[in-house]
């Protein structure tokens, strides 16, 4: 298993795994049955839980939620923000999974997506102000010259293949993108730094049972720290 090479500098994090699927009707009749089984599994991490229409959601808070799971007909998630580690996070969807197949055991036909996405605030000793944090990403990022005459004092490069979507750009406490993002947007953030979001996925899976989609879900999990850990390394080449 594959250690978190970025791990001293990820100081700020929300981990998210998500499965998209068909219409899966049958989960109408089986919000009981979810609250039983996942409910049950996750208790002392998200010990509140709502029914809303089809979609069950289950939360440590839900004013300030920082770990949440939610499940319905056409999708289902679970995410952490600052987990204790990325290992417990990567462990709990791993189980998360398990328990999606036992509630469905006829299956959720091919998965229209399933996608891990990793959203971190990096601290960055190296530079002493959000300034440089803009120079170091547009250093590495963009040509040395801009072909602009406008001048610039922000950037965020976004790189994307088939499977990858990866956004990176200088961090600075309070600013929109950290509230977007995070529950506490304030917590366990520094002056500046650097914002990465790398966002892995598989379309139109197919899966035989749980042992498939969990290697399918650790190969994304894997793709998207071996991305982190050459974005890092380019920032510091």
């Amino acid at each position: 298993m594959a250690a978190d090479a970025i791990h001293d500098r990820r100081i700020k994090s929300r981990m998210t795994m998500e499965m998209r699927y068909e219409p899966a009707i049958h989960a109408f009749d089986r919000r009981g049955e979810i609250l039983d089984v996942v409910h049950s599994a996750f208790r002392s991490k998200m010990e509140h839980w709502r029914v809303q229409n089809v979609e069950v959601v289950m939360a440590d808070d839900f004013e300030t939620t920082t770990r949440i799971a939610q499940i319905s007909h056409l999708r289902s998630s679970i995410s952490y923000e600052d987990p204790n580690t990325r290992q417990e996070f990567i462990d709990d969807s791993l189980r998360f999974i398990d328990c999606m197949c036992r509630v469905f055991p006829e299956g959720l036909g091919t998965i229209k997506r399933l996608g891990f996405r990793s959203l971190s605030v990096l601290s960055w000793q190296e530079c002493r102000s959000v300034d440089c944090c803009y120079e170091l990403v547009r250093s590495k990022f963009l040509s040395p010259e801009l072909p602009l005459s406008l001048s610039f004092t922000d950037c965020g490069v976004i790189l994307q293949n088939e499977s990858t979507r990866v956004y990176v750009g200088p961090f600075q406490k309070d600013e929109d993108w950290a509230r977007q993002t995070f529950s506490r947007p304030s917590v366990n953030v520094p002056e500046f730094g650097i914002g990465l979001d790398v966002d892995c996925y598989a379309l139109a899976l197919s899966y035989g049972s749980s042992g498939d989609l969990r290697k399918a879900a650790r190969a994304l999990q894997d793709l998207a720290l071996a991305v982190e850990t050459e974005v890092c390394g380019g920032l510091l080449g």
